[in-house]
């Protein structure tokens, strides 16, 4: 997949996203699903989504708040500790980057307040957060993902489960819903993979 920016920005784009989220959350005391909406249509997140250098690693996080709200954000310093929020909008950040969406797309298909329920159980880990964003918005690349993870070609899949290859491209693609096949293909799929078939369709 071609990204619209280097992976050298990204944590720069991921710290920024956080801070910026932060800020919005707990020094301006703003909803995370309606700043996220205010950002995701923003020319900000535009920029970014187009790898605009100046929206990468140009602009502070004040200075990024100020074009979103039209407003002068109160004084502001990232806490020490990475709070809910700036965790939300690092994992907005990379989920972004990784997959190629819009901000839109990704807050339509998870939005903040979801992403920020998942601090908890994902601080730690934050690449499960994103995953599972990533599937949510793409359901279709849980398949493939699965498959990559193990090193294995559609047509090694296509003769380990004895799923026609057309079939596993059309899963993969999106075209015909994994969720809709019959039990006897997903069983197949769901052996060769070495998975269950609720790993299978949920993840």
């Amino acid at each position: 997949m071609i990204r619209a920016y280097s992976e050298a920005y990204l944590s720069t784009v991921i710290r920024n996203l956080g801070s910026l989220f932060d800020l919005a959350a707990y020094s301006e005391d703003a909803d995370l699903d309606d700043f996220s909406v205010l950002f995701s249509t923003s020319a900000v997140a535009r920029g970014i989504e187009k790898g605009a250098p100046v929206y990468l690693a140009g602009m502070s996080p004040q200075e990024m708040f100020r074009r979103i709200s039209l407003r002068e954000p109160d004084e502001y310093s990232p806490p020490p500790e990475m709070s809910d929020a700036a965790w939300t909008g690092a994992v907005a950040a990379y989920a972004q980057w990784y997959c190629g969406c819009t901000f839109r797309e990704l807050f339509d298909a998870v939005p903040a307040s979801r992403m920020m329920s998942m601090y908890r159980t994902y601080r730690e880990d934050m690449m499960a957060a994103v995953t599972l964003a990533v599937d949510t918005l793409h359901p279709v690349a849980l398949l493939k993902r699965l498959r990559e993870e193990r090193g294995m070609s559609q047509s090694d899949l296509a003769l380990m489960s004895g799923v026609p290859i057309r079939s596993i491209r059309a899963y993969e693609q999106g075209t015909v819903e994994l969720c809709k096949a019959q039990g006897d293909t997903l069983y197949g799929l769901a052996k060769a993979l070495g998975c269950t078939v609720d790993v299978l369709i949920r993840g």
